[in-house]
């Protein structure tokens, strides 16, 4: 859902985007050993100690609760992409505070 505009999020509701987002792979750490689950969504692990391991959101967040792994934050989510986003959405809203500025010279110049 990251790669679509804001747009096409406002067709969905909050309880959606979250339903979709749940399935969508994080990594997590465990700190057990365990088999492969082989699941009806697709087969996950096996799980060594400190070893990353892809895992849906949902499964990662029950592991989580059940103090089994720590969820490893994906790449988005740092501190330099965030800053990276933010720059560009300034860049953004600036050019269009130029562009609109300049169609408006435009059209208000008399010949």
């Amino acid at each position: 859902m990251a790669g679509q505009s804001d747009a096409l999020l406002t067709l969905f509701s909050a309880e959606e985007v979250e339903y979709v987002a749940e399935d969508e792979l994080v990594e997590i750490v465990p700190n057990m050993r365990m088999d492969a689950l082989n699941l009806v969504c697709g087969d996950f692990g096996p799980f060594m100690p400190q070893i990353a391991t892809p895992v849906p959101l949902w499964l990662a967040i029950a592991l989580k609760k059940r103090g089994k792994c720590a969820i490893s934050p994906p790449e988005w989510m740092s501190v330099g992409e965030y800053y990276s986003v933010l720059l560009q959405s300034c860049i953004v809203r600036y050019s269009i505070m130029v562009c609109t500025g300049l169609s408006s010279d435009i059209y208000s110049t008399s010949d």
